[in-house]
């Protein structure tokens, strides 16, 4: 058959796109940066009690994945109120190098299932810890350097690019610690939170959910307000 120059056989019928709209989609979706990424959560014992630790820099988001924790339901320790949500008769307990009294506050935190600690610094005892904390899953949150060592100029005139210093050694040294410990963690961005707090109260949710059932309240508040729930963060 004979045809006609820059015409195809059939062409009276439309050509079968390359790619269809919904294959389209597909790949949009896979080059979304959500912001959370999950690491060996295979190795938590879902039946044993849970305790989630924070770890981030001061002034870097740490206040705002702990208040979403404490919503969701997870006991954050004896004196851990609003806006900060600090255990800090743990903390300074593990900071003045108590450990006898650090291992009893921990025994008795524990009873509660999931339990939660958050301390900006944490990371510098984290691997002595460790072992000690038991079936334990970490939220690691990452902001901006710049965006942190601004917002701890607001409230203490600190130095900024020392802060910018600290809070990049703060953030290799939870790298570091992830890395050598290989623990269940949840890798989060703090610029990412704030642009889909759905998102994030969702995948915080899911993790704060593991452990006995019985003893924590209902996230279904947390997770119908995301964005009120975050407010100010």
């Amino acid at each position: 058959m004979m045809t006609t120059c820059g015409s195809t056989p059939g062409a009276g019928s439309p050509a079968e796109p390359l790619v269809t709209d919904t294959q389209r989609q597909a790949a949009l979706r896979d080059l979304v940066n959500s912001g959370i990424e999950s690491l060996n959560s295979e190795l938590l014992d879902p039946q044993a009690p849970i305790a989630i630790v924070v770890l981030g820099a001061a002034r870097g988001g740490t206040s705002a994945v702990a208040a979403t924790m404490d919503a969701l339901g997870v006991a954050m320790g004896r004196g851990a109120l609003p806006p900060v949500y600090e255990d800090l008769e743990l903390a300074l307990a593990i900071e003045d190098a108590r450990e006898t009294d650090a291992q009893a506050l921990i025994a008795r935190r524990s009873t509660a299932s999931p339990w939660g600690f958050k301390r900006p610094g944490y990371s510098r005892h984290a691997a002595d810890y460790h072992s000690r904390l038991g079936n334990v899953r970490y939220i690691a949150i990452f902001r901006d350097p710049l965006a942190t060592a601004m917002r701890a100029q607001l409230s203490s005139e600190a130095d900024l690019l020392g802060t910018m210093r600290r809070t990049l050694a703060e953030y290799r040294r939870i790298k570091v610690f992830l890395r050598n410990a290989q623990a269940p963690a949840l890798l989060v961005s703090y610029e990412k939170l704030l642009e889909n707090p759905q998102g994030f109260v969702d995948a915080l949710a899911d993790c704060c959910a593991w452990g006995p059932a019985q003893s924590r309240r209902s996230p279904s508040i947390a997770r119908s307000r995301p964005a009120q729930l975050l407010c100010g963060w």
